[in-house]
């Protein structure tokens, strides 16, 4: 599973792929009002990641060393 796969499954719809550049990111998480970002992530080169919805209390971190963070 990608890490975009993980977030959506959590948080919300992210368009095109997640950028991996180490900024925080805004999207239209789950239970957003039309024109509101609630969720947001950072994806940095290592793999490394994390995301946020506050609608869902819905949060989740992959470590760019684990084989599990949807790499590859």
């Amino acid at each position: 599973m990608s890490i975009k796969d993980k977030m959506q499954a959590q948080c919300g719809l992210i368009n095109g792929e997640p950028l991996q550049d180490g900024k925080i990111h805004r999207f239209h998480a789950y239970g957003d009002r039309p024109g509101h970002d609630s969720g947001f992530y950072l994806y940095f080169p290592d793999g490394a990641a994390c995301w946020f919805s506050k609608h869902l209390h819905s949060a989740g971190f992959c470590h760019g060393s684990d084989p599990r963070n949807g790499r590859g």
